[in-house]
């Protein structure tokens, strides 16, 4: 190749575009795995979050007093065998 130009004959010509497109497809390709981990994890954080906010907003609904006077309405009796820790 004179000069960064291309070989003129066919075959070298085809084997230098296929391997160009060969290469831009890998490229693309890892970019696409790349913006799909990140999508993915951004979505993970953002679920997590929503969580958080929506287990903070039924804790304040909670009430300590019905929750001791519905515990005191349990039986106290020993577990049966495979509820056993």
């Amino acid at each position: 190749m004179a000069f960064g130009l291309l070989p003129l004959d066919s075959s070298s010509f085809g084997r230098y575009y296929r391997s160009k497109a060969f290469l831009l497809t890998t490229i693309f390709s890892k970019i696409c795995q790349t913006q799909e981990l990140i999508i993915v994890a951004l979505a993970e954080k953002i679920s997590s979050l929503m969580t958080e906010a929506y287990l903070g907003q039924r804790a304040k609904r909670g009430d300590r007093k019905k929750f001791e006077q519905t515990m005191a309405r349990v039986a106290d009796i020993e577990p049966e065998d495979h509820d056993k820790l």
